[in-house]
């Protein structure tokens, strides 16, 4: 079973067809995101597949539209392109209204190919670490897992259990295996997933975080979800990641994250 995060209705395509675009094997959930009115109309037509997060300006919306979002029905919201850094206390508002109608946010971290006047540092993956210490509640995604800021994105994903990340984007599947090899090594001595080593060195270890990674979840942003799945299979297997790891990515963390209690 696959649970797509990450994917893309826009206001010029097809419901119906884009729909079946990120049809997939094995594929039980999708989360739509983009053009409000479109994601609605396809999640009232596939209720049994389709999720619906809201897009959510920040800088031109106001927080009342969580609500309003969250009453048409949509399960989440997605932020990107903000009008200040997303850990900007103008707007905890809006991270409030959706900690306590448990609605996550998939946030766009990193780089964005659009030539749109912002600052990329807005998106940084470390101001999920800032929103993490405000709303411990509130169940967060970093899209891209933080291009360029890839290590930072790992630091916030393994110090936070609401933090999660997807490996979707270009820029990741054109990186050699070797990179991943040394980034999925990262940890922290002394934290709580360390024990029972506690502090001791780890100079001669070399083996892969599996808890890190068990806090990915599986997402194609645009492209056909088969192009994603191939990746993530080859990377698995690739860095042996065991069977409990592999469910955590392709789905259970997801449901988790959604409250799909059904699947669970």
């Amino acid at each position: 079973m696959i649970i797509n995060i990450h994917a893309h209705l826009e206001d010029d395509q097809d419901v119906d067809q884009r729909v079946e675009h990120y049809r997939a094997p094995d594929m039980a959930r999708v989360v739509l995101c983009g053009n409000n009115a479109s994601v609605k109309q396809a999640f009232e037509r596939y209720p049994d597949f389709v999720i619906g997060f809201a897009f959510v300006l920040l800088g031109k919306d106001r927080p009342e539209v969580v609500e309003r979002f969250n009453e048409e029905g949509f399960r989440g919201l997605k932020m990107t392109t903000p009008a200040a850094s997303y850990d900007s206390q103008e707007f905890y508002p809006f991270y409030d209204k959706a900690q306590r109608l448990g609605m996550p946010i998939l946030f766009h971290t990193g780089f964005l190919r659009a030539l749109t006047p912002l600052k990329v540092f807005w998106m940084h993956p470390l101001c999920l670490d800032t929103l993490a210490r405000a709303f411990p509640e509130l169940r967060m995604i970093g899209a891209h897992l933080g291009s360029p800021w890839f290590r930072e994105a790992c630091a916030a994903a393994d110090h936070h259990r609401n933090v999660y990340f997807d490996l979707a984007g270009s820029q990741l599947r054109a990186m050699p295996l070797s990179f991943f090899k040394e980034l999925f090594k990262y940890r922290s001595v002394g934290a709580p997933t360390d024990e029972p080593r506690g502090d001791r060195h780890r100079l001669f270890e070399e083996s892969i975080n599996m808890h890190l990674l068990g806090k990915f979840c599986f997402g194609s942003d645009t492209p056909a979800p088969e192009i994603m799945m191939e990746f993530h299979r080859d990377l698995h297997q690739a860095l042996g990641v065991p069977k409990e790891v592999e469910e955590r990515i392709w789905w259970r963390n997801a449901a988790e994250i959604l409250g799909l209690e059904e699947l669970l």
